[in-house]
Protein backbone atom coordinates (compact mmCIF):
# COMPACT_ATOMS: atom_id res chain seq x y z
CA UNK A 1 0.00 0.00 0.00
CA UNK A 2 1.61 3.50 -1.17
CA UNK A 3 1.01 6.75 0.77
CA UNK A 4 0.19 8.55 -2.27
CA UNK A 5 -2.16 7.19 -5.40
CA UNK A 6 -1.37 9.41 -8.41
CA UNK A 7 -4.90 9.13 -10.89
CA UNK A 8 -4.15 9.36 -14.38
CA UNK A 9 -7.23 8.91 -16.94
CA UNK A 10 -5.23 9.36 -20.30
CA UNK A 11 -6.35 8.82 -24.11
CA UNK A 12 -4.36 9.83 -27.28
CA UNK A 13 -1.84 11.38 -25.46
CA UNK A 14 1.19 9.92 -26.55
CA UNK A 15 2.92 12.83 -27.39
CA UNK A 16 3.12 14.04 -23.66
CA UNK A 17 2.32 11.34 -21.94
CA UNK A 18 6.32 10.35 -21.67
CA UNK A 19 7.15 13.73 -20.08
CA UNK A 20 3.90 13.58 -17.63
CA UNK A 21 5.10 9.63 -15.77
CA UNK A 22 9.07 10.91 -15.90
CA UNK A 23 7.65 13.64 -13.90
CA UNK A 24 6.35 11.89 -11.55
CA UNK A 25 8.97 9.21 -11.48
CA UNK A 26 11.30 12.22 -10.43
CA UNK A 27 9.38 13.08 -7.58
CA UNK A 28 11.29 13.73 -4.04
CA UNK A 29 8.94 11.78 -2.12
CA UNK A 30 9.27 8.34 -3.46
CA UNK A 31 6.12 6.11 -1.41
CA UNK A 32 3.27 6.40 -3.93
CA UNK A 33 1.78 4.81 -6.98
CA UNK A 34 0.76 5.57 -10.67
CA UNK A 35 -2.74 4.27 -12.09
CA UNK A 36 -3.07 4.95 -15.06
CA UNK A 37 -6.49 4.41 -16.83
CA UNK A 38 -6.44 4.26 -20.81
CA UNK A 39 -9.73 4.83 -22.37
CA UNK A 40 -9.19 3.42 -25.48
CA UNK A 41 -6.17 5.24 -27.23
CA UNK A 42 -5.65 4.73 -30.60
CA UNK A 43 -2.37 6.20 -30.59
CA UNK A 44 0.95 5.25 -29.10
CA UNK A 45 -0.41 5.52 -25.72
CA UNK A 46 -1.07 2.37 -24.37
CA UNK A 47 2.36 0.91 -25.86
CA UNK A 48 4.03 3.60 -23.91
CA UNK A 49 2.18 3.08 -20.77
CA UNK A 50 3.27 -0.85 -20.96
CA UNK A 51 6.68 0.20 -21.21
CA UNK A 52 6.47 2.29 -18.24
CA UNK A 53 4.87 -0.31 -16.03
CA UNK A 54 7.66 -3.02 -16.67
CA UNK A 55 10.45 -0.64 -15.92
CA UNK A 56 8.84 0.45 -12.81
CA UNK A 57 6.74 -1.65 -10.31
CA UNK A 58 4.79 1.85 -9.30
CA UNK A 59 3.31 2.51 -13.04
CA UNK A 60 0.05 0.25 -12.37
CA UNK A 61 -2.35 0.19 -15.78
CA UNK A 62 -5.56 -0.47 -16.50
CA UNK A 63 -6.78 -0.78 -20.10
CA UNK A 64 -10.37 0.19 -20.81
CA UNK A 65 -12.50 0.22 -23.72
CA UNK A 66 -13.33 3.57 -26.11
CA UNK A 67 -15.15 6.06 -24.94
CA UNK A 68 -15.86 5.44 -21.33
CA UNK A 69 -15.52 8.85 -20.10
CA UNK A 70 -13.28 10.51 -17.78
CA UNK A 71 -15.53 10.41 -15.02
CA UNK A 72 -15.80 6.70 -15.92
CA UNK A 73 -12.18 6.19 -15.70
CA UNK A 74 -11.65 8.26 -12.43
CA UNK A 75 -14.11 6.68 -10.52
CA UNK A 76 -12.55 3.25 -11.52
CA UNK A 77 -9.09 4.40 -10.56
CA UNK A 78 -10.50 5.75 -7.16
CA UNK A 79 -11.48 2.16 -6.79
CA UNK A 80 -8.18 0.44 -7.74
CA UNK A 81 -6.48 3.34 -5.38
CA UNK A 82 -4.77 1.98 -2.12
CA UNK A 83 -3.31 5.10 -0.93
CA UNK A 84 -4.42 7.23 2.06
CA UNK A 85 -4.23 10.14 -0.49
CA UNK A 86 -4.91 10.73 -3.87
CA UNK A 87 -3.62 13.32 -5.84
CA UNK A 88 -4.76 14.02 -9.68
CA UNK A 89 -2.23 14.34 -12.71
CA UNK A 90 -3.96 14.05 -16.87
CA UNK A 91 -1.51 13.00 -19.25
CA UNK A 92 -0.24 16.28 -20.86
CA UNK A 93 0.84 17.54 -17.05
CA UNK A 94 3.96 17.74 -15.29
CA UNK A 95 4.81 17.87 -11.98
CA UNK A 96 7.23 20.02 -9.99
CA UNK A 97 10.04 17.20 -8.63
CA UNK A 98 8.39 18.21 -4.92
CA UNK A 99 4.87 18.30 -5.87
CA UNK A 100 3.98 15.11 -3.72
CA UNK A 101 6.25 15.74 -0.81
CA UNK A 102 5.02 19.07 -0.60
CA UNK A 103 1.20 18.24 -0.76
CA UNK A 104 1.48 15.00 1.34
CA UNK A 105 3.31 17.47 4.21
CA UNK A 106 0.33 20.15 4.00
CA UNK A 107 -2.35 17.71 3.57
CA UNK A 108 -1.03 15.86 7.39
CA UNK A 109 -0.40 18.94 8.93
CA UNK A 110 -4.31 20.31 8.03
CA UNK A 111 -6.37 17.11 8.87
CA UNK A 112 -7.37 14.15 7.37
CA UNK A 113 -10.39 15.73 5.33
CA UNK A 114 -7.99 18.43 3.81
CA UNK A 115 -7.95 19.54 -0.31
CA UNK A 116 -4.51 21.01 -1.38
CA UNK A 117 -4.45 22.22 -4.84
CA UNK A 118 -2.97 25.74 -6.16
CA UNK A 119 -1.63 27.55 -9.05
CA UNK A 120 -0.43 25.81 -12.08
CA UNK A 121 2.11 27.34 -14.85
CA UNK A 122 0.46 26.47 -18.72
CA UNK A 123 2.83 25.66 -21.33
CA UNK A 124 2.50 25.19 -24.97
CA UNK A 125 3.85 22.00 -27.35
CA UNK A 126 7.83 23.40 -26.93
CA UNK A 127 7.59 23.96 -23.36
CA UNK A 128 7.20 27.84 -23.56
CA UNK A 129 5.38 29.50 -20.25
CA UNK A 130 1.71 30.74 -21.41
CA UNK A 131 1.41 32.15 -17.61
CA UNK A 132 -0.19 31.08 -14.60
CA UNK A 133 -3.45 29.84 -13.57
CA UNK A 134 -4.25 31.11 -10.04
CA UNK A 135 -5.07 29.26 -7.40
CA UNK A 136 -8.49 30.05 -5.94
CA UNK A 137 -8.29 33.28 -3.41
CA UNK A 138 -10.32 34.83 -1.06
CA UNK A 139 -13.72 34.54 -2.90
CA UNK A 140 -13.40 30.91 -2.87
CA UNK A 141 -17.05 30.01 -1.93
CA UNK A 142 -18.28 32.55 -4.95
CA UNK A 143 -16.46 30.68 -7.40
CA UNK A 144 -17.45 27.21 -5.84
CA UNK A 145 -21.13 28.32 -6.77
CA UNK A 146 -20.38 28.85 -10.66
CA UNK A 147 -17.28 26.90 -11.90
CA UNK A 148 -14.75 24.76 -10.71
CA UNK A 149 -11.96 26.85 -8.90
CA UNK A 150 -9.87 23.59 -8.71
CA UNK A 151 -6.92 23.32 -11.01
CA UNK A 152 -7.30 19.27 -11.29
CA UNK A 153 -3.46 18.55 -12.16
CA UNK A 154 -2.92 20.50 -8.64
CA UNK A 155 -5.94 18.65 -6.56
CA UNK A 156 -4.81 16.09 -3.39
CA UNK A 157 -6.84 15.02 -0.79
CA UNK A 158 -7.82 11.88 1.25
CA UNK A 159 -9.18 8.99 -0.82
CA UNK A 160 -11.05 7.87 1.62
CA UNK A 161 -13.26 11.44 1.92
CA UNK A 162 -12.85 11.47 -2.50
CA UNK A 163 -14.18 7.83 -2.48
CA UNK A 164 -17.42 8.98 -0.21
CA UNK A 165 -18.66 10.86 -2.68
CA UNK A 166 -17.01 9.99 -5.76
CA UNK A 167 -16.77 11.59 -9.04
CA UNK A 168 -19.29 12.68 -11.06
CA UNK A 169 -20.45 14.16 -14.70
CA UNK A 170 -21.74 17.98 -13.88
CA UNK A 171 -22.05 21.19 -16.13
CA UNK A 172 -18.14 22.51 -15.78
CA UNK A 173 -16.33 19.34 -13.72
CA UNK A 174 -15.98 16.21 -12.63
Amino acid sequence: MAAISVLMPVRDCSLYLPEAIDSLLAQTFEDFEVLIYDDGSIDETRSIIASYAKRDSRILPIFGRQGRGIVHALNHLLEKATGQYVARMDGDDRSLPSRLEAQIRLARELSAKAIVFGASECIDESGNSLGFSASPDSDFMFHLAYRNPFIHPTLFMNRLMLKKYGYRNLPFAE
